[in-house]
């Protein structure tokens, strides 16, 4: 009799570990799938194989199974899951990869299995623009269609801008070939989603033969501004915007 009862315990215990197994596995796919809806940042470079992405790039996952991919969701196609650990990604053009999906809190990595490329993506949150938020370097991206930066002599958005936590401000680009250097320096100051630079320096032209012009420039300018881990939206009063990107290190 104590031999059964003990067989009989041993068989209830191994059944409720089976059973519990199976839920904290269901649990964490469900949790896997679910977790990915929404709008994600990407904070990395991408492989060379994809067309498309990089810092700053949106990722933004729909219940419908369609996913949105680029700076202003230029890309799209549709997701799916082989199995628990992998995320398959078709786009409308034709083409598909299936990545090795692992989440941690708030950031996802996608893996390519063949390359062992990795992308990174956090979810998507806007921060106030601080010295501490602004600071480092930003590259111009995609759009460009605001007129902020003609309070600073300027007839375009530059290519480069960086901001110090210091609250310093700085323009450095060189002059090359039937190109436009700018060196131009000044403070920054925030409040709530307004960016206001002040700032002096010289815009150089370098013409057709080598010759060069130089001419003095500077002002004041104000935008509103919207950043996150690797965007810097700036937007003028008409609406125009133009985007930067987090410089990679």
């Amino acid at each position: 009799m104590l031999a059964q009862k003990t067989d009989r315990i041993q068989h209830t215990f191994a059944t409720l570990l089976v059973l519990l197994i199976s839920l904290a596995l269901t649990l964490t796919a469900c949790g896997g799938k679910s977790s990915i809806k929404g709008e994600w940042e990407q904070v990395s470079e991408t492989p060379l194989a994809l067309f498309f992405g990089g810092p700053g790039t949106l990722w933004e996952f729909f219940d419908d199974g369609t996913v949105s991919i680029g700076v202003m969701g230029n890309v799209s196609g549709q997701y799916s899951w082989p199995d628990n650990s992998h995320l398959k990604i078709e786009f409308q053009q034709g083409t598909g990869l299936v990545y090795e999906f692992a989440a941690s809190g708030d950031e996802i990595t996608l893996q390519d299995p063949s390359t062992q490329s990795v992308i990174t993506l956090k979810r998507y949150k806007e921060f106030p623009p601080t010295a501490q938020s602004l600071a480092g370097d930003w590259k111009k991206d995609t759009p460009d269609e605001s007129r902020c930066f003609l309070g600073l002599g300027l007839d375009s958005a530059p290519g480069q801008i960086g901001f110090g936590a210091d609250g310093t401000f700085s323009i450095s680009q060189e002059a090359d070939f039937l190109s436009t250097g700018i060196s131009l320096y000044g403070q920054f100051s925030t409040s709530g989603n307004s960016l206001h630079i002040s700032a002096t320096g010289t815009k150089t032209e370098t013409g057709l033969f080598g010759d060069t012009t130089q001419e003095q420039i500077g002002g004041e300018m104000s935008c509103q501004v919207t950043v996150s881990h690797s965007r810097l939206l700036f937007k003028d009063d008409q609406g125009g915007v133009t985007l930067y990107v987090r410089a990679q290190k």
